[in-house]
């Protein structure tokens, strides 16, 4: 077998240059910063930072300071790297509180005014929009909704919301008040599939009779699992 003069080419998993045999040693320069970032087994960044397509190989994993979250480099067909996430340690508690709408008329899309903060996991108010909760990965989280009402009379009904509409065969919740005086209160605990990008909230509802009664509404949504 002849040592080609000319070609270059990569090794297959860190994308290394191979030079020819004829070539100096200062041509393989470039492949010593590679093999030095990665050695550790990772590759630590800076929150949000993706490294350049000279650092990244297919199957390389990368892992944020501070943040925790933990991601593998996966080429795709047009040669450019996608993050697929392995650890993303992500929470949220949306709150609002308020006087209520309209007894007996069908559910109220309810959405959120503050977070609590210091039970948020690298999270804040900025995922928020429009009220509601938007989730930032593809991923199985758990949901968990609490509200608690005022008034008495009647019922109180508390269900999920998500970018698909309301969910009410497999999530609600529904009380009367008189066996909860004086603060009857709806939960649901469920763990859902959601989208990046999609937005959930709380859908609610009363029949109490009397168009403005006081609730406490609140919502934590965490990633479980990555997808």
């Amino acid at each position: 077998m002849t040592e080609p003069t000319n070609d270059t080419y990569f090794t297959p998993k860190l994308g290394l240059t191979v030079h020819s045999m004829d070539d100096e040693l200062d041509a393989q320069v470039p492949n010593w910063e590679r093999l030095d970032t990665s050695f550790a087994g990772a590759i630590w960044v800076t929150p949000g930072t993706i490294p350049d397509n000279t650092i990244l190989y297919d199957g390389a994993l990368v892992a944020e300071r501070e943040t925790g979250k933990v991601w593998r480099a996966e080429k795709n067909v047009l040669g450019n790297f996608e993050q697929k996430w392995i650890k993303y340690p992500w929470m949220i508690m949306a709150v609002r509180t308020g006087s209520s709408f309209p007894t007996g008329v069908s559910d109220h899309e309810m959405g959120f005014s503050d977070v609590v903060q210091y039970m948020c996991v690298n999270s804040s108010a900025a995922d928020l929009l429009e009220t509601r909760i938007v989730v930032p990965i593809d991923a199985i989280y758990a949901i968990r909704i609490w509200c608690q009402w005022g008034g008495l009379g009647g019922y109180r009904s508390l269900k999920l919301y998500t970018e698909l509409a309301v969910d009410t065969s497999n999530t609600e919740s529904i009380v009367g008040s008189w066996p909860h005086f004086p603060y009857p209160q709806n939960y649901i605990n469920l763990t859902r599939k959601l989208q990046k990008g999609w937005r959930v909230c709380a859908g609610l509802w009363h029949n109490s009779g009397t168009d403005n009664i006081n609730y406490d509404l609140r919502m934590e949504v965490a990633v479980v699992t990555p997808l």
